[in-house]
């Protein structure tokens, strides 16, 4: 018998996810872009009580079991978060939302991110420089321009 050899990922000290790169509601207390998570300090203040937002959310990079996408893409060392999302008329396809964090893109991220989506026919909505690209098919893009007043950061 060949043993598993995948691994489990975890968030560790990444916090990427609380730095005002995604948005959401934490406990009455808005998260974007121009605010970071009430509750983070060094880690999460509130972790045992935090809301199912955070308790449910997974990046691609955890979610992965380290065979896919690289160690030195966690979104602490990569300055990015990338976030699976479904498109299309009943949802059925799914994308990868890549969104830069604090930082523009840095152009070995963006390298692979292109590479990795590019081989494997994933669809992609990438931030570079706080503008939205995408990759796929035209029903993608086209969908993703109907979607353009949603908010691409939201989880």
């Amino acid at each position: 018998m060949i043993p598993d050899l995948r691994r489990t990922r975890e968030c560790g000290t990444c916090t990427e996810c609380c730095t005002g790169t995604l948005t959401a509601e934490i406990h009455g207390y808005i998260m974007d872009k121009s605010r970071p998570c009430h509750f983070l300090g060094k880690g999460c203040t509130i972790y045992a009580q935090r809301p199912n937002v955070c308790r449910e959310f997974q990046c691609a990079w955890l979610r992965d079991d380290g065979t896919n996408i690289p160690e030195w893409m966690k979104p602490e060392l990569s300055k990015v978060v990338i976030v699976e999302r479904n498109w299309g008329r009943n949802l059925e396809h799914t994308f990868w939302n890549i969104i830069e964090s604090n930082q523009k893109i840095d152009s070995v991220v963006l390298n692979w991110v292109y590479m990795y989506v590019s081989s494997r026919n994933i669809c992609a909505n990438i931030e570079v420089d706080g503008k939205f690209y995408q990759m796929g098919p035209p029903e993608f893009v086209e969908f993703m321009r109907r979607e353009e007043n949603s908010d691409p950061r939201r989880v």
